[in-house]
Parts: structure tokens; sequence; C-alpha cells
């Protein structure tokens, strides 16, 4: 978590890319969505990470986390960067900067509970998302192990 000096509090969440994109495809498959009909994994990959008409569509899942929260130059422009995969954690401490009770946070559409993220990615669809999202990647030191 990053946290600066600041007068007001802005904060994002940002996720594991692998994971994401894992969680998003999972979700439309058990919800029956025709973005996931038919397709395996490594299709779904192929179509939404390489087809730029695809992408527009679903802009908010197949973007950058980082290019939400940065300007032009790659500032990052909120003062806390909360981890996904820490988000208890991580919430409980802007809770207590803010002074609220950070109680605790409900966790709904829990789709990969049970699921080991790995097992879904094959040599070429680890690459695949690694190029995608490489600024994810980079800017929150994220990898595939």
């Amino acid at each position: 978590m990053v946290i600066l000096d600041i007068e007001y509090l802005s904060f994002a969440v940002v996720r594991n890319p692998w994971t994401r994109i894992l969680s998003n495809y999972l979700y439309n498959r058990k919800r029956g969505h025709s973005t996931v009909e038919g397709k395996c994994f490594k299709e779904y990959l192929q179509t939404f990470l390489t087809n730029k008409d695809s992408r527009r569509l679903h802009y908010l899942w197949y973007n950058s986390c980082f290019n939400w929260i940065t300007d032009e130059n790659d500032n990052i422009l909120v003062d806390v960067i909360i981890r996904f995969e820490n988000l208890d954690e991580d919430w409980r401490y802007v809770a207590k900067t803010l002074n609220l009770d950070s109680g605790v946070l409900p966790h709904r559409n829990r789709i990969m509970r049970d699921v080991d993220w790995r097992t879904h990615y094959d040599e070429e669809s680890t690459e695949m998302t690694r190029e995608h999202f490489a600024a994810d990647i980079e800017a929150f030191g994220y990898s595939f192990g």
C-alpha cells in the first residue's frame, strides 16, 4: 500500500491482472453472458485482449488499472493504492485514517473462492495477459507466480 501526506484522501483498488481477467470470465460464464458463450478461457482472452472493438465495448475490464489512476504523464492521482488481494487489511487502514468504523467489507460475487487461478493459464495466455496489462504488473509489482 502506498500512502502520501495529504489533506484529503483519495484511493483506488487494483487487482492482479491474471486473477482479474479470469474472475471476469468465470463470472460471465456463470451468468450465461454472451461474451463467453462457446469460448474457453484462452479464446476469451484472444477475443478481448487483441480485438480493439471488443475492448472498447468492455472498457472497464480490459483497461489497465494504472491508466485509471494516472494522468498523461503517468503520475499517480490517488493517495492510497489498495490491493484487492489485501482488501480487508488495507481498508482497515483507510478507515482508521478517516476515523471510520472499518467493519467487515462484504464480498459478493465471490466466483474464485476455491479456484487456483494459475491452472487456467498456459504459456501463451500468461504472456498475452502479461503484455496487455504490463503497466499494472510493473507499477503495482504483480507477477504470475
